[in-house]
């Protein structure tokens, strides 16, 4: 986190906020709000000044979809329904990762109800999301990975590189995480 925060990481607070997103609190730069999310082979980190954020990766697994589960909003079970088998755990995975960064964006997790909201369910559209508050929605796919990212802020958050597991990341192409300079940030 300190990595990503560009201080020192004996500076770095840990905490919650009201709503229960993580923040760190750095001296003299003020509330950084976090997301994090990882999967087999791959981390992603976010962090906002701007408010809160949320973030979520999946690694596809090659899993048999169904489209008839409970907590999805029937516009998402139709998509998944509408596509063969070959392409479901794609779109399925879409649509998850959009409603689990919006989930963390809140501070809810999922029990804060995945159903009572639809995402944007076609990959060729932008990320989108019908809930109330209307969060801003972004798709991430690196290296193989699904993922979304949610804001309400018109400020962008800074993602921290997907990071994959080594002999991965060799395959990717990626030799060494990226070193970004200090950000200067407004307490």
């Amino acid at each position: 986190m300190a990595e990503l925060l560009g201080v020192d990481a004996r500076r770095v607070r840990l905490g919650r906020a009201a709503s229960g997103a993580p923040i760190a609190r750095v001296p003299g730069r003020g509330r950084v709000w976090l997301s994090a999310s990882d999967t087999r082979g791959g981390y992603a980190v976010a962090a906002s000044v701007a408010g809160p954020v949320g973030i979520d990766i999946e690694r596809p697994r090659g899993r048999r979809v169904a489209a008839d589960q409970p907590w999805l909003h029937p516009r998402e079970q139709a998509a998944i329904a509408g596509v063969g088998a070959a392409r479901r755990e794609a779109v399925f995975l879409g649509i998850w990762t959009q409603k689990e960064a919006v989930l963390k964006l809140d501070g809810g997790g999922l029990g804060a109800g995945l159903a009572g909201f639809a995402v944007e369910v076609d990959p060729a559209r932008p990320a989108g999301c019908d809930a109330a508050a209307r969060p801003r929605l972004r798709r991430l796919a690196v290296a193989g990975l699904a993922g979304a990212l949610a804001s309400r802020s018109r400020r962008p958050a800074v993602v921290d590189a997907v990071r994959l597991g080594w002999p991965e990341a060799m395959r990717a192409g990626i030799t060494a995480p990226a070193r970004r300079p200090v950000p200067r940030w407004a307490p």
